[in-house]
């Protein structure tokens, strides 16, 4: 599964759950975009630090990204998709 179709499908779970889910959905697809078309299974925690460090310091902004996508790939990993990897990392 593409990356953009996996974080549009939490997008609207969280939606469907009476959430508006607005900031942390612009998070969340503006990593898609920087992770360009790729799939799911191709994302490697390196491209995850990338985005987050971007090399600057840790802000409430870092801390933001950071808990939409540990929320993502938890939301993914429920459902058969995602790697474990990924989570064992977001422990560090």
């Amino acid at each position: 599964m593409k990356i953009t179709d996996a974080i549009h499908e939490f997008i609207l779970y969280k939606q469907s759950l009476g959430m508006t889910y607005k900031n942390r959905a612009l998070k969340l697809t503006a990593f898609a975009r920087w992770a360009g078309p790729v799939e799911i299974d191709s994302i490697s925690p390196e491209t995850v630090r990338r985005l987050l460090d971007a090399g600057r310091p840790v802000t409430a902004e870092w801390f933001n990204k950071f808990s939409a996508l540990k929320m993502f790939f938890r939301f993914r990993l429920s459902r058969g998709g995602g790697r474990v990897f990924l989570l064992l990392w977001f422990r560090i």
